[in-house]
């Protein structure tokens, strides 16, 4: 295969606007000087790490310049509420991990837009 289809194929697996986690190891790697399997490693324990914060121990996780991930318990649907009404049992509730992005990239974000439609017009 040539690096042109390569390079087409791997176009329609991952979309335009979306990162798969290997291609940002392959990045991560290449600017620390870190060997793509220890980088792997890090962003895997890092991703269980929060998790296990959030869910497991009910902390909020801040990470300085990216945001905030935290637990956030889900409304019930009309199919789940009939469920629990028709039931005897208690049923548990479910969860969701919440991100919010921290003021910096917000910012970031809006001077990036603002300087696109700028050389727009």
């Amino acid at each position: 295969m040539s690096r042109k289809q390569a390079k087409h194929n791997n176009e329609r697996k991952n979309p335009k606007g979306k990162v798969s986690t290997g291609s940002l190891v392959r990045a991560i790697a290449k600017r620390t000087g870190v060997t793509q399997v220890d980088t792997d490693k890090v962003i895997k324990s890092l991703i269980a790490q929060i998790q296990m914060e959030v869910f497991d121990n009910n902390n909020q996780v801040s990470l300085v310049n990216l945001g905030k991930f935290w637990r956030k318990e889900v409304k019930p649907n009309n199919n789940e509420i009939i469920k629990r009404v028709n039931s005897s049992k208690k049923m548990k509730p479910k969860y969701a991990l919440t991100f919010r992005t921290s003021a910096n990239i917000r910012h970031e974000l809006a001077n990036r837009v603002k300087k696109d439609s700028d050389s727009i017009i």
